[in-house]
């Protein structure tokens, strides 16, 4: 683990990351971006002399349970909702790395075998880092000129794919929900000066504007094996207002942050909670696939209950 550790340490003061700095709208890209960069060059660096010896040396530097937490008791990530999104990938690329090496007709030569893992995970990194225009493509396709849009969140898939809609020609207005200790003057100011209508509101303050926005659109910190979502806390009670009053609720993400987990109920974050919040409150909270009405991803777009049969049929086949 140490090994690959390092090699993580020199990506992330290559970005110029920082622990501290774990509320920064681009924090988490870069930390996704860094770990996948970081695999393909331990995978590179590698001797194998088994495949056996091969997949316990992987189990050990990254899929390893104790990894995120190691690498939060070690100050190379921060302890906040990055982390659950950096599992997420962790995920894929374990289970992209199972199957393969389980085929009936794995190729003999070690060589071939590390050099087609080093290509999968390269396309991984290829696949994430083209998320963003992939989809802000499909959600401009289907914005229509002059919606009232209630943004919840700093996802940068979100405001990508707001910028990239705005110049495209499309025109409409953000209710921007403040938060503490977020970036959202600073969202507000990076849209207004890309030509978008902003508005910052607080987020409880949903009630005052749902009789005049057209839809809600927010982001994931991972998508859960059920179709719904863990994100920033206070998701669920907008989507609860949203479908309370009838209005679209909207998520945008990468198919990347796919979480191989089953999520039911709130009860069933509490150690995610517990493990990656830095005081005792929650940071994320769950947002049942029922209170999503669409997903725009980098695949396409999607109904919640379908989502997850797509991103194993389009991730998990992945050359």
């Amino acid at each position: 683990m140490e090994e690959f550790i390092d090699i993580l340490k020199n990506q992330i003061k290559e970005l110029e990351l920082s622990p501290e700095n774990y509320n920064s709208i681009s924090e988490k890209d870069c930390y996704i971006g860094a770990l996948l960069l970081s695999f393909i060059e331990y995978l590179e660096n590698t001797k194998i002399d088994s495949l056996s010896q091969f997949i316990e040396k992987l189990q050990k530097a990254i899929f390893n349970e104790k990894f995120i937490e190691k690498l939060i008791e070690d100050r190379i990530i921060p302890k906040s909702s990055i982390a659950i999104s950096l599992e997420a990938v962790i995920n894929e690329v374990k289970y992209i790395f199972k199957k393969y090496t389980s085929r009936k007709d794995l190729p003999k030569d070690l060589s071939i075998i590390q050099n087609e893992l080093i290509l999968k995970s390269q396309n991984l990194f290829i696949t994430y880092d083209n998320s963003k225009k992939e989809i802000a493509k499909y959600f401009s396709n289907s914005l229509h000129y002059d919606s009232k849009i209630f943004v919840y969140g700093y996802s940068t898939d979100v405001i990508y794919s707001l910028i990239y809609a705005r110049q495209k020609g499309k025109t409409f207005t953000i209710y921007l929900a403040k938060g503490e200790n977020d970036d959202s003057d600073k969202i507000c100011e990076l849209l207004m000066n890309n030509d978008i209508d902003c508005i910052l509101v607080s987020g409880i303050s949903i009630m005052l504007y749902l009789k005049d926005i057209d839809f809600i659109l927010t982001g994931a910190d991972a998508i859960c094996e059920n179709g719904g979502i863990i994100n920033k806390v206070g998701t669920h009670t907008i989507s609860v207002c949203a479908k309370q009053y009838s209005k679209p609720f909207y998520v945008i993400s990468s198919c990347l942050k796919f979480l191989k987990n089953y999520i039911m109920e709130q009860k069933d974050l509490s150690n995610i909670n517990k493990k990656y919040s830095m005081t005792n409150n929650g940071i994320v909270d769950f947002t049942p696939p029922e209170f999503i009405t669409t997903f725009f991803t980098d695949k396409g777009i999607f109904l919640p209950y379908a989502i997850c049969d797509e991103i194993i049929k389009l991730f998990y086949n992945i050359q």
